[in-house]
């Protein structure tokens, strides 16, 4: 049995086999997107993925994967006879990245969520006010519940608080680290803000979320100011102990 709120530096094929079954709440992942010709850029075992996130996922536990495409597409097939999808985020970075003459600058990137099939989405958790953005009052039309034209109170809905219903697409810029040493900076680092959205929606105080690309720690870091467990793995040793100081940081 692995303890919670510990990261191990190993490999997650070794890693999710020692996991409990039904124990974990939500999974959020970034893994290789199989892009690039580096080492760790690499990753095609979805299959085991699927086997080992539909054995220790919780009915009501949902997956978020961060990705892009064809990646994502690809993971889709491997795992759509376990895990339905479920909607997606796109995440616009506000700056493009410039990598050919022939075609747009990429500015964004993609989050896609699942769950288990057979579970109703009604019985998923979602935290909609968790994740509402702040806003000024406003009024909104409803159906018309009055037949009497000028019943203007019964047909709307004035929200006072002024907070907004999450959209899909989410505006964040990337993470710019300039203390950190180049050795260690993590070349995929997603904001923390990105992964609050995640785990403050699709997840309650004290459950457990896992994250086996730890890289440099950012779902744990999360997970732990929100007031959730964390669990998982990360493989590069560097990685590995850069996470493990940023969470010493952390009240």
């Amino acid at each position: 049995m692995l303890k919670k709120n510990k990261i191990l530096n190993i490999n997650c094929q070794i890693y999710l086999k020692k996991i409990d079954t039904n124990s974990i709440d939500l999974i959020v992942i970034d893994p290789p997107y199989n892009e690039l010709p580096k080492e760790w850029d690499n990753f095609k075992s979805w299959e085991f993925l699927k086997k080992e996130f539909s054995r220790i996922l919780k009915n009501k536990g949902q997956i978020y994967i961060f990705g892009k495409q064809p990646m994502l597409s690809n993971i889709y097939y491997d795992f759509k006879d376990s895990f339905d999808f479920r909607f997606e985020l796109v995440w616009s970075k506000g700056k493009g990245l410039w990598t050919t003459n022939f075609a747009p600058m990429r500015s964004h990137e993609l989050i896609w969520c699942f769950k288990k099939k057979d579970t109703k989405v009604s019985k998923l958790t979602f935290n909609l006010d968790d994740i509402k953005t702040p806003g000024e009052p406003y009024v909104r039309r409803n159906k018309a519940v009055s037949s009497i034209r000028n019943n203007w109170e019964a047909n709307r809905t004035i929200y006072k608080d002024g907070k907004r219903f999450p959209k899909s697409v989410i505006e964040q810029k990337p993470v710019i680290r300039k203390k950190v040493s180049r050795s260690i900076k993590h070349p995929t680092e997603k904001p923390e803000e990105l992964v609050e959205w995640i785990i403050k929606s699709s997840s309650n105080k004290n459950e457990t979320v896992l994250d086996c690309f730890m890289g440099s720690g950012t779902t744990a870091a999360v997970a732990k100011k929100l007031g959730r467990n964390f669990m998982g793995c990360e493989i590069d040793k560097k990685f590995y102990r850069y996470s493990l100081n940023r969470l010493k940081l952390i009240k």
